[in-house]
């Protein structure tokens, strides 16, 4: 009997820690939410340089899904507790009390694996 993609040991792997100790999911989900702040929209593309906003309890996650996925490494500053929910704009997703920091790199494109 075949085993589906789910019950194979390929599937395993996705869980496995590759990079600084996250696996792929929460390099993706850190990366998304740094990249679609800047992307979302369609006017700029994943290799652009990095200018975005997380949390503290985020940072580390950020910093290893930048370099990661753009070989580049990320500088961040200390922005402000969040004094409550913003309703549009970059600092809509964060909540009242989250500690912000502003976040930025090269990117893909400017960095080492870059296509200049």
């Amino acid at each position: 009997m075949t085993k589906t993609f789910y019950e194979s040991n390929e599937f395993e792997s996705f869980n496995k820690p590759i990079y600084k100790g996250f696996n792929l999911s929460e390099l993706n989900t850190a990366w998304n939410s740094v990249i679609s702040q800047s992307f979302k929209d369609g006017t700029q593309d994943w290799r652009d340089p990095i200018d975005s906003y997380c949390t503290t309890e985020e940072a580390k996650a950020v910093k290893a899904a930048i370099e990661f996925y753009t070989a580049t490494v990320p500088i961040f500053d200390y922005i402000g507790e969040c004094q409550g929910q913003s309703p549009n704009g970059p600092l809509a997703r964060f909540k009242n009390g989250d500690l912000i920091l502003k976040v930025r790199a090269d990117g893909y494109r400017k960095g080492p694996a870059g296509d200049h």
